[in-house]
């Protein structure tokens, strides 16, 4: 694609659709290893807003897993947000780092699946909030990580230069980076300095989280033990 090219919503949708067929295939494998069968979610692209099983979501919270109707909800505008704001003119890469983040918020399916979410006041079942929800994106990045170990290893996805895109952007959007910048972007809430603020973890973590999954592949993902095997 070149650098005055901007993707539209059928492009969008036709790279991610791949995308989550991928990530589908691997976590049937990995779900069938342990005798298991796996749901598989649905994707919608939006532009402007959405409307959720639990409310309507705008673009400018960036991608979503919503647990209600297990529908990973991605905002079109959000590629451009990469372009522009992570990555610069490095927009090669920039498919690859788009597909990371579906495989991340696939992880929040799959943490549904195997019993990570837990039933909150009102009834539902979710992930924690604040600082105590930190472990569960860092498993979800590390998730993706894995992910991109099979899209490499066994698909021949990833070419040279998209790991190396997904790392940094993996970085970037660590609680310490965007509040550093004073930065409230599409999808990341700004956060205080303080560890004890953080809702998804810090630069260092994530980008570790996501190359230690990478690096391990899904042989060390510990589904049924939090904060299990590295990057966590």
């Amino acid at each position: 694609m070149s650098e005055c090219e901007q993707p539209d919503q059928d492009e969008i949708f036709k790279l991610l659709s791949v995308v989550l067929a991928s990530t589908e295939d691997f976590w049937h494998e990995v779900f069938a290893q342990h005798g298991l069968t796996y749901r598989e979610p649905k994707l919608v692209i939006f532009e402007d807003s959405v409307q959720m099983s639990t409310g309507v979501w705008h673009e400018s919270g960036g991608p979503i897993y919503n647990d209600q109707d297990e529908t990973i909800y991605f905002p079109s505008a959000f590629i451009d947000y990469f372009m522009s704001e992570v990555l610069g003119k490095d927009k090669l890469h920039i498919e690859f780092a788009a597909a990371c983040v579906v495989a991340h918020e696939v992880g929040h399916h799959v943490q549904k699946l195997i019993g990570r979410f837990k039933k909150s006041a009102c009834g539902r079942y979710e992930l924690p909030s604040g600082w105590a929800r930190v472990p569960f994106e860092l498993e979800a990045d590390r998730f993706a990580g894995a992910w991109a170990h099979y899209a490499d290893k066994k698909r021949r996805m990833v070419e040279a230069g998209d790991m190396e895109a997904a790392t940094r952007f993996f970085h970037y959007i660590g609680d310490d980076n965007l509040r550093r910048q004073g930065n409230i972007s599409p999808g990341f809430a700004m956060v205080a300095i303080d560890p004890e603020q953080f809702s998804h973890g810090n630069s260092q973590d994530r980008q570790n989280s996501f190359l230690a999954g990478y690096k391990g592949g899904a042989k060390n993902l510990n589904l049924f033990k939090i904060g299990g095997g590295a990057g966590i």
